[in-house]
């Protein structure tokens, strides 16, 4: 038993029967183990719904980001992917204000992409704020069905729509002639 097992074990939980099912208990019987055991490696649920966060959170850092032609669109659909496979936990990053390494290694790639994209270093901490806000809420009400009209998930537009808002506000802040485009 370990930390990532407990984890993966409560992401599922989540998944399949909703965050209200994640509780120590309900995950310690999922994974057949008295709910003791995972106090050794989980304190308390805060801690393990942090951990979910985490866990989220490494699944969009982990896409090879490199490897694309436009990493903003990329890092945008792998925040999209994550929150439409884990919805009701995608829905704790809109109330979570504090630093943890996967944050700032998110928001490290986001400001790389930046960067590639020809954005002046000194404007990537404010524009990588309002990005992670704008998609992280688009994301989050897309989880959540936009609306009777948008209520289909394979429906693209209104991502795609803010997936352009996006990289209209990128190129409005590109220094001429920088970076590479989409």
């Amino acid at each position: 038993m370990n930390r990532s097992i407990i984890r993966r074990a409560a992401l599922a939980m989540a998944d399949d029967q909703g965050l209200p099912s994640v509780s120590m208990r309900s995950v310690a019987a999922r994974l057949g183990v008295a709910p003791m055991t995972l106090y050794r490696h989980v304190p308390d649920k805060a801690s393990l719904l942090d951990g979910l966060i985490e866990l989220v959170l490494s699944e969009i850092v982990h896409t090879p980001v490199a490897l694309s032609r436009d990493p903003v669109g990329h890092l945008l659909r792998a925040v999209r992917a994550s929150g439409r496979a884990h919805p009701d936990v995608f829905v704790l990053l809109m109330g979570r204000s504090r630093s943890t390494p996967m944050t700032e290694a998110l928001r490290d790639a986001f400001r790389t992409a930046l960067l590639w994209r020809g954005v002046p270093r000194s404007k990537t901490f404010l524009m990588e704020e309002v990005i992670s806000t704008v998609i992280t809420g688009a994301v989050a009400a897309e989880g959540r069905g936009w609306s009777d009209e948008f209520a289909d998930p394979s429906d693209m537009r209104v991502f795609a729509a803010v997936e352009h808002m996006i990289h209209r506000f990128i190129d409005e802040q590109r220094v001429p002639g920088a970076g590479g485009t989409t």
